[in-house]
């Protein structure tokens, strides 16, 4: 991957997201394995669309994919044209981080990593909540669509605003 910590690919319209979201009333403690799993974002809460706990390169579908599948089709045709061709989504999360709370800095590890972009849209967020891969740090708009390059960099984010920020968090794997 290049060398670069966060990659813009330009924004889209979330409203349709925020209120699709705010309908299903989503309950965020009812999956908890990334949060268990992985102590540095305890504070986070989580609703799979796509996400496979035993193995993130094989895409597992959840209830709630198909409340926003044309919205990720919307996005895939979106990463696609932005640089990368075609290609698979491997997973696919909503993560709220609560206000006042913090994913701790961390570095990640395992194939999906090196093989996949790492790829945040956020939903709902504020001015407050800044996301900082090395020594780099942004504060995402609702709407705009980066790429993170967290293989094998220390990252993390702090949310010391007075709303939840609610992320689309994506691995994206592109075709060879």
């Amino acid at each position: 991957m290049d060398g670069f910590n966060f990659k813009f690919y330009g924004k889209i319209d979330v409203k349709g997201i925020q209120k699709k979201i705010a309908d299903a009333a989503f309950n965020w403690d009812e999956f908890s394995f990334r949060q268990v799993r992985h102590k540095v974002h305890r504070e986070t809460k989580t609703v799979p669309l796509i996400f496979n706990e035993g193995n993130l390169l094989v895409p597992k579908y959840w209830e709630n994919f198909e409340l926003f599948k044309n919205e990720i089709d919307e996005i895939k045709l979106r990463i696609e044209e932005t640089n990368h061709g075609k290609g698979t989504l491997h997973s696919a999360v909503f993560i709220n981080l609560p206000s006042r709370s913090k994913i701790y800095t961390h570095t990640d590890a395992g194939p999906v990593f090196s093989i996949c972009r790492r790829i945040h849209l956020p939903i709902i967020t504020n001015p407050e909540c800044l996301f900082t891969v090395d020594e780099e740090t942004i504060n995402m708009k609702e709407g705009e669509i980066w790429e993170i390059n967290n293989d094998g960099k220390k990252h993390g984010v702090v949310n010391n605003g007075d709303t939840d920020r609610i992320h689309l968090l994506m691995d994206w794997k592109p075709l060879e």
